[in-house]
């Protein structure tokens, strides 16, 4: 798989099941049966550009944000990581400001 295909399919995931929707669900908004849409997530198949511009429609993003770092795997969890790292301190100043009290 080449790194353009890796980005590829891990967006389309990542995108496809932040929107709530399976691949079966995907496929019927762009046209495509659900192996295909399978085959592109797993970097087996790469679609042509105007099936790339549908995909890119129906997850509601640009076409080349499908190619994009920033809904890889790893960029999601550093922005849970900071996430939690922020609640965390917020906790700790609230029980610490509590026992000032």
């Amino acid at each position: 798989m080449t790194e353009l295909q890796h980005h590829l399919s891990m967006n389309m995931k990542a995108l496809r099941k932040g929107m709530g929707i399976s691949q079966a669900d995907l496929a019927e908004k762009v046209g495509a049966a659900p192996n295909y849409i399978s085959l592109i997530e797993q970097g087996k198949k790469f679609p042509s550009a105007r099936m790339l511009e549908r995909i890119a429609y129906a997850l509601n993003i640009h076409s080349i944000e499908l190619f994009s770092q920033e809904y890889s795997p790893n960029a999601n969890i550093e922005q849970v990581r900071q996430e939690i790292i922020a609640n965390l301190k917020t906790a700790v100043d609230t029980a610490f400001d509590r026992i000032k009290q």
